[in-house]
């Protein structure tokens, strides 16, 4: 069945994405459950440079940090996760768990989508590298980038508008007018910094299972005790969204007819100065419907791309094991952003 989309206009939240906030979080409900609007003239963000149509730019209702991001966050050993999990009622992280894995320079990092969903943004050090950590749930996209802008390391925060159905942040920077940021694209699409670009770093959308078998020693990011005094990390405010056929947010260009669908999930692999998107259902049905490897090369270089079924995961690295940059997204989040690409078969 061909997805059912919405190229303008509204329709209502299901009464499923209602969640309690405290300590300043907003309810993600609430946010979501209002009109979209122009982002035109709001008082907190100067819009009057943007490289992307300024109509595209919606403020979703919630207030810039209506979603606390984190700065700086403690890390916990794969030893306290599991303490963790035997003294708590829920499970802190169970092995399904889809997390996104950092390596950089030896030292691996661990970010819990399930946490990701309530912060969007953990402003991060790992071994002296400053980077974001991003994930969008409108958008199921996962980035991570080198936040520092002109060599110099910004924060990023909640910004509350969104932009073809993905979250953007902000960037908090001494002496200088906040910009909004797409993850996905990796650049400024508003303000000072408009179209200015960051670097995407290697990482791996995985689960938690397969990550902590490869990085035995890996830190993962510690539950913020504001958030979880108010009990949002026990609630997937995604859960109905993914399971629909629709979309929050207006976005154009929809994806064509013929194609993966809206919500299909893809990965962009990025080497040599070439960039392929591939669709995880394509390249598991490929495998028979069960975990797998595809082998190929891109820009030149071997790589192997990893595929796990459930959940529906996949994450490429050189024939070497070395993580490349990449970003994991639906599939109509991608293409509204590069109708360009054509996603396709694994290049061998």
């Amino acid at each position: 069945m061909r997805t059912r989309l919405i190229s303008s206009g509204w329709w209502v939240v299901p009464a499923a994405l209602v969640a309690t906030a405290a300590m300043g979080v907003v309810f993600l409900a609430r946010t979501l459950s209002r009109p979209p609007q122009d982002a035109s003239g709001h008082p907190h963000f100067d819009l009057a440079r943007t490289v992307v149509p300024r109509s595209q730019i919606l403020t979703t209702g919630m207030p810039p940090d209506g979603l606390k991001a984190l700065i700086d966050p403690p890390a916990l050993t794969p030893a306290q996760i599991d303490r963790a999990n035997a003294e708590e009622r829920g499970k802190l992280l169970v092995p399904s768990d889809r997390v996104i894995g950092v390596v950089i320079d030896g030292v691996a990092r661990a970010y819990p989508l399930r946490l990701l969903a309530w912060h969007e943004a953990v402003n991060d050090t790992v071994a002296g590298r400053p980077l974001v950590v991003t994930y969008s749930g409108l958008a199921d996209a996962a980035t991570v980038l080198d936040r520092r802008i002109a060599g110099e390391p910004a924060v990023f925060s909640v910004s509350g508008f969104v932009y073809q159905s993905s979250g953007l942040l902000y960037d908090r920077r001494a002496g200088s007018p906040p910009s909004l940021w797409s993850p996905l694209d990796a650049r400024a699409v508003a303000g000072p910094a408009s179209g200015t670009t960051l670097e995407v770093l290697p990482s791996a959308l995985t689960t938690w299972g397969e990550w902590r078998a490869g990085h035995p020693h890996t830190g993962v990011l510690a539950p913020d005790s504001e958030t979880a005094a108010a009990g949002l990390y026990r609630r997937d405010p995604y859960n109905a969204y993914f399971g629909s056929e629709l979309l929050r947010f207006p976005v154009e260009p929809l994806p064509p007819p013929g194609g993966p669908a809206a919500k299909d999930r893809v990965l962009v692999v990025e080497s040599g100065g070439v960039r392929v998107v591939l669709v995880l259902s394509r390249l598991a049905a490929a495998l028979g419907n069960r975990d797998g490897d595809w082998t190929g090369a891109v820009g030149g270089v071997p790589v192997v791309v990893h595929v796990r079924v459930e959940p529906m995961v996949a994450w490429a690295e050189t024939a070497a094991g070395v993580p490349l940059p990449q970003r994991s997204a639906f599939w109509f989040a991608w293409h509204a952003l590069h109708p360009e690409d054509v996603p396709g078969p694994f290049p061998r």
